[in-house]
């Protein structure tokens, strides 16, 4: 909290508000705790026994399951790259971008296989092709496009499923997808930036530069997004040695990403909130503080999944030397739409801001045309998120209240909110605009629960918590 805003609120304002927030967030734990203990016979197809003091564990988040699963299985090769950092920093004053290419290349194609890899590098290849004959970012825009479009059309699955042939256990193919999911942003990013320091210095970067980045071990299936621009600038200049120092911060970093990792497997054996929320019979029984507490709690889960999601990559390329995005913010500290877009997924915002809303005009053609230029950012965002019915109503919902927010913004520069502010004081305006957004932020939070259950689960919460239930009988 900065200095100005501290001023507005007094020590027992502060401490009477935390008080609150921890006790409501006790108190929705324990209903969903209480919920999970009553209804776990009826949620028996998606629990499993565990070790875990004979509890049963919520495996019906397949996300968490598969990335956790994937890192396990895994880390001996996120080892191997910082190994191999540590051996080119002793030795080596030149080639660091060739013994990544070197390592990845053969991590990838264990990995994924020499098929997959293959197809990878020919999309590469397509877009480094246009920046080579036409220099034009409509035409790498363009071609990127196509490709996440074939990603998305149903014919192309059963392409993609024969390149990973044989899979029994199908990790290759979502490994795969979501290689090719983020792989798409590092397309348009190395294209974008490519014209745009050639433009500058009339000097095309040579492939092995772009390959390197485009294969990217610590960050090349999971994100977060790192700019083409900001990968060279880091790789290009010589590594500090490692010394107490550095060895301590990774430790320390790893300690504190372990201690996540264990604490969500831990909840998950307690809190069954993921199942709960696809039982409509559990809505439509519940009361609505229960509900509440369900869509709480899953919201936590789902900001400490992706502290360890976008952790590991992190911590290794950071190691490495690349500058990162900081990672995601609480979700349920935030009242504004548009706090949790900025700060929540970074990488994914700095692409958006960098590469669409900026380019397009941003906030300094007027409103009308801001407005547009928010409505292709989120049509993009649910574009590469899969294009499902669930996804758009996601992307619209936060457009709208992205939308509110600027139109809030506006009115704070009328001359009525300059009577407010003169007559109450900037800290009654303050807890005043809180009140008027939080309708705002509420919404933007309903919309995580469509994307992340699907358009039904969002349609029984809203029939709950906003109608009362009454649509169920």
């Amino acid at each position: 909290m900065k200095g100005k805003e501290k001023e507005m609120y007094s020590v027992p304002e502060i401490l009477i508000s935390s008080i609150l927030y921890l006790s409501l967030t006790s108190w929705c734990c324990y209903l969903v705790f209480l919920s999970s203990l009553e209804k776990e016979d009826m949620l028996s197809f998606d629990l499993h026994p565990s070790w875990w003091f004979g509890r049963k564990m919520d495996d019906s988040d397949y996300e968490w399951r598969y990335w956790a699963d994937y890192y396990t299985s895994n880390i001996l090769f996120y080892l191997g790259h910082m190994l191999m950092g540590l051996i080119f920093n002793l030795y080596l004053e030149k080639g660091r971008i060739y013994t990544n290419i070197v390592y990845s290349l053969a991590s990838l194609t264990y990995l994924l296989g020499l098929k997959q890899l293959t197809f990878l590098i020919c999309n590469v290849c397509v877009v480094y092709l246009c920046v080579l004959l036409t220099r034009r970012k409509a035409v790498v825009w363009a071609a990127s496009l196509l490709l996440l479009a074939l990603l998305n059309m149903q014919g192309t699955s059963s392409f993609i499923v024969s390149l990973c042939y044989p899979d029994p256990t199908g990790t290759r193919y979502m490994a795969f997808v979501y290689a090719m999911s983020i792989c798409n942003l590092r397309l348009i990013s190395l294209g974008v930036d490519v014209i745009d320091m050639f433009n500058k210095s009339n000097h095309i970067e040579s492939f092995y530069r772009v390959i390197s980045y485009a294969l990217y071990f610590p960050t090349f299936f999971s994100g977060p997004f790192i700019s083409y621009r900001s990968y060279i600038s880091c790789v290009s200049v010589k590594q500090e040695p490692v010394d107490w120092s550095k060895v301590k911060w990774f430790l320390s970093e790893s300690l504190l990403l372990i201690s996540w990792w264990i604490l969500m497997e831990i909840l998950l054996h307690y809190f069954y909130s993921t199942a709960l929320q696809q039982e409509e019979y559990f809505l439509i029984s519940a009361d609505n503080m229960t509900v509440f507490a369900l869509c709480f709690v899953q919201a936590a889960l789902f900001n400490l999944k992706y502290l360890v999601l976008y952790g590991v990559p992190t911590l290794f390329a950071q190691f490495d030397g690349i500058h990162m995005p900081p990672r995601p913010c609480c979700l349920l500290t935030q009242h504004k739409a548009s706090t949790i877009w900025r700060t929540f997924d970074v990488g994914l915002y700095n692409f958006i801001m960098q590469y669409i809303y900026i380019p397009l005009g941003g906030s300094k053609l007027g409103l009308s045309q801001q407005v547009l230029t928010m409505f292709l950012c989120f049509i993009f965002i649910g574009f590469w998120h899969g294009a499902a019915a669930n996804i758009f109503i996601w992307v619209l919902i936060n457009f709208l209240a992205i939308f509110l927010e600027n139109v809030h913004r506006e009115l704070l520069h009328s001359k009525y909110w300059k009577h407010v502010l003169s007559h109450f004081g900037s800290g009654v305006a303050s807890r005043l605009e809180a009140i008027l957004l939080t309708p705002v932020g509420i919404l933007s939070l309903w919309s995580m629960f469509v994307f992340l259950g699907g358009k039904n689960v969002g349609y029984n919460l809203y029939k709950k918590l906003l109608r009362n239930g009454e649509s169920f009988k």
